[in-house]
């Protein structure tokens, strides 16, 4: 996300030396030609085959994009690497090298000692070596999450690049920042859990939509969210985006109706998959450093979640619901995001449409490949809910513009950016 990340894991009596031995190669680098091409050739063909990703995966990728704020889209690697030469990359290392933060992790039978010995080792290496000289503070990059208009609609829509039958539509509901008391992330995930049977057993089983529905919480860069996704190669994605708001309208009686002991039952199933150990140290490593990369630094975050799980009562997540998921919030930040098909899709033909009105098939003009502010077609099947107010339509050629126009959450720990200006 934000410079050059080395990994390395192995055995303990080896790996050190090997670190120093990449480092010192890194400091020393050279641009050879014929490996530059053949590693230039390989990653645009990598950025390529991107474009034959499922619709659902192109999607869920697009809300990343959209809503990080330094995030580009891999399309634009792909376009910007094509005219790199070797000259312009051994152009860079000296800036690159010139100044610089260096963070690492280092997980396993390692002593403390031993880790800070070979960070020390580091900085004076890249300081005697090739004169770098640490950020300042204010030069520290932080990854920042953009703030959804309350109250608004949003929609982001696209073709699938490569030819496809299946459409997608992910609905996402942006609840906002972490909180210390992590009781904002701990609804998030409870309400994905809750909501995890219904959204199957509606939007899969009964009204068969598709083969792929999910639901699930949406943690980035300390900035909470749900989303219901689903890709189907019977129906448009505006009409899968139409029959998930239906679910989402109707859930509420269902969700105050929740007994008691159904309503514990889903804590402690979620505290129980949350509170399991990793299995393996690699697992382990991974979990920390999104906490270093992420600029969260909440390695306790498991212990405090679940401690906030199970301080959170019913009344909670449904007062949670009502304001951040349910229509016409006034707090609801809302984003769905298309994948429109490039080939004909089947006709489904599972279930009978006279006898379940739910699976009737949509009007024949419920995709809208157009910009603008669109709104829920006047003829909509029976059942689903309408909506009066437009959806402000973004499209991938005005996604960089589009973003400039929304606010910054700010660092989740600003005090972590004041921190003592090292490399």
């Amino acid at each position: 996300k934000n410079g050059i990340q080395i990994v390395l894991y192995g055995y303990n009596d080896k790996i050190l030396i090997l670190a120093r031995k990449i480092m010192e190669m890194l400091v020393g680098f050279e641009v050879d030609e014929a490996r530059f091409k053949d590693v230039l050739e390989h990653t645009v063909l990598e950025y390529a085959n991107f474009r034959y990703q499922q619709p659902l995966h192109r999607a869920i990728y697009n809300s990343q994009v959209l809503l990080e704020a330094d995030k580009w889209h891999i399309e634009e690697y792909e376009a910007a690497s094509k005219g790199i030469t070797s000259g312009q990359v051994a152009e860079f290392i000296p800036r690159l090298t010139s100044q610089m933060m260096v963070e690492a992790f280092v997980s396993g039978n390692v002593a403390e000692g031993e880790a800070v010995e070979l960070m020390v080792w580091v900085e004076e290496l890249f300081k005697q070596r090739v004169g770098t000289q640490p950020l300042d503070a204010n030069q520290h990059k932080q990854l920042k999450m953009l703030k959804l208009k309350s109250g608004n609609r949003l929609l982001f829509e696209e073709e699938a690049p490569s030819p496809n039958p299946n459409s997608a539509c992910v609905v996402h509901m942006q609840v906002g920042q972490l909180q210390r008391d992590f009781r904002s992330h701990a609804l998030v995930s409870l309400l994905a859990k809750v909501l995890e049977r219904p959204v199957f057993h509606e939007l899969r089983s009964q009204q068969q939509l598709g083969y792929v529905v999910h639901v699930f919480p949406h943690h980035m860069l300390g900035v909470q969210g749900i989303a219901i996704a689903v890709q189907s190669g019977a129906y448009p994605a505006l009409y899968l985006q139409q029959r998930i708001d239906d679910f989402i309208a109707g859930f509420l009686p269902e969700l105050q109706s929740m007994s008691p002991e159904a309503f514990q039952e889903c804590v402690e199933t979620l505290a129980t998959v949350k509170s399991e150990k990793p299995k393996n140290l690699s697992r382990e490593a991974a979990i920390h450093w999104k906490e270093i990369e992420d600029g969260t630094r909440a390695f306790d975050h498991i212990d405090q979640e679940v401690a906030a799980l199970r301080s959170v009562s019913l009344q909670q997540l449904i007062d949670f619901f009502t304001s951040f998921v349910a229509p016409g919030a006034l707090t609801r930040r809302y984003l769905t995001l298309h994948v429109h098909p490039t080939l004909p899709q089947a006709t489904d033909t599972s279930t009978d449409p006279s006898t379940s009105p739910s699976t009737a098939p949509p009007p024949s003009d419920a995709s809208n490949g157009g910009g603008g502010p669109v709104g829920v077609a006047s003829d909509s099947p029976e059942g689903i809910s309408e909506d009066s107010s437009t959806i402000e339509v973004v499209t991938k050629p005005g996604m960089r513009e589009f973003k400039k126009t929304l606010e910054l959450y700010p660092s989740v720990y600003p005090e972590y950016v004041n921190r003592e200006s090292k490399m």
